[in-house]
């Protein structure tokens, strides 16, 4: 997961760089501040994913009509879209809606402690409260 990337880092650099990250990692994830300069920077560098955290305080419709737009500019480069820190299960059910494929946080139901078996879960199951 990279972050800190700057706006006004060129596309010819990131060109240069990123690739190189590939050798060591299995994906390359790029955490953004703005998404309106996606496909200017980040075309053709072969990084897997491009997101977002959602901000404290910020309204939902807001995080989502962002969400919507990183993920147009991410899919229209190849890329898919992330979301960090989903607290509740509507931004979750949202997300998934806009077309975000990534989303981790407490909205989301976590992995099991101790898988045994193989389990196919329904869009529902992820967002369920997990009782005892």
């Amino acid at each position: 997961m990279l972050h800190g990337i700057d706006e006004g880092v060129p596309n010819v650099r990131l060109i240069q760089e990123l690739p190189k990250l590939a050798a060591f990692a299995r994906r390359v994830f790029c955490l953004l501040k703005n998404v309106d300069h996606i496909k200017r920077q980040f075309h053709n560098t072969n990084i897997h994913a491009v997101g977002l955290v959602g901000r404290t305080g910020e309204p939902e419709r807001l995080l989502i009509d962002r969400l919507r737009k990183l993920h147009l500019a991410a899919r229209g480069c190849g890329m898919e879209s992330f979301l960090l820190g989903a607290i509740r299960r509507s931004t979750v059910v949202n997300a998934i809606g806009a077309g975000v494929r990534y989303i981790e946080g407490v909205g989301m139901r976590g992995a099991s402690a101790e898988p045994k078996f193989a389990i196919a879960h329904s869009f529902a199951e992820y967002c369920r409260t997990t009782t005892a």
